[in-house]
């Protein structure tokens, strides 16, 4: 028997930008220098932006650019998120990279919201023996608050051959 479980707190929005925003979204991140180049199974690269209260590593500049700053006025005006984001991480993932399963940094503020670029990817929630996973397609957003943000573990399982994706996470240091 197969169950079906919902996850409160989650919130999936496809489609959040559109095919015209993704590439020049994606311009703006290829004229940033990626950091901490990577050859393990990890993410392949990290940029961060604004505070480094959540994490120190892989600051590229406290100030965040436009071509990110755009996304996070849009978080706020949609209504998704209450105020601005203050830190923004691009993770870079190629072919059968991964994240391992986590729970962000409580630093990183109630709520957390991710869009994913370039290819589709698996985020797999883990709460101790359940796991769900659920697909995370290109331009969409997943906002995690509550139960989601706190008690699931979240990991993108590693990406098919082929693949380059992009997460951009959005946090507020400023919101424990």
């Amino acid at each position: 028997m197969h169950r079906i479980m919902m996850i409160n707190g989650l919130t999936v929005i496809e489609n959040f930008v559109t095919i015209e925003e993704e590439a020049e979204i994606l311009a703006g991140i290829f004229k940033s220098p990626m950091r901490a180049k990577r050859t393990t199974k990890d993410r392949n690269s990290i940029q961060r932006f604004g505070s480094d209260a959540p994490y120190r590593s892989n600051m590229v500049s406290k100030e965040i650019p436009e071509h990110l700053n755009r996304i996070n006025q849009r978080l706020v005006s949609d209504g998704i998120i209450p105020v601005l984001c203050d830190s923004i991480s691009v993770n870079e993932y190629f072919e059968f990279q991964q994240i391992s399963a986590h729970i962000d940094s409580t630093s990183s503020g109630k709520i957390i919201v991710i869009l994913g670029l370039g290819s589709p990817a698996v985020m797999q929630f883990t709460l101790k023996r359940d796991k769900i996973d659920k697909t995370f397609n290109q331009r969409a957003l997943f906002k995690l608050e509550g139960e989601a943000r706190y008690n699931w573990k979240h990991a993108i399982l590693p990406l098919p051959r082929g693949a380059k994706r992009y997460s951009i996470v959005f946090r507020n240091s400023k919101d424990k």
